[in-house]
């Protein structure tokens, strides 16, 4: 299967972490290596600003 043939989709989707700094009152809000989000947002949307921009909004 070459480029060519690889299906097309009318819509993108856009996985964003979620970090709850707000909820852990003693988390350091610098991030390291060892530290993970809480959670994800996943968004599908018309193309792939719009999906972004709405992944951001979501997680704040």
């Amino acid at each position: 299967m070459n480029i060519m043939e690889l299906p097309v989709g009318d819509y993108v989707s856009v996985k964003a972490p979620m970090f709850s700094f707000m909820r852990l009152d003693k988390a350091d809000p610098i991030l390291g290596v060892e530290m993970a989000s809480t959670g994800e947002i996943g968004i599908i949307a018309d193309d792939f600003p719009d999906a972004l921009i709405k992944a951001l909004e979501a997680t704040e």
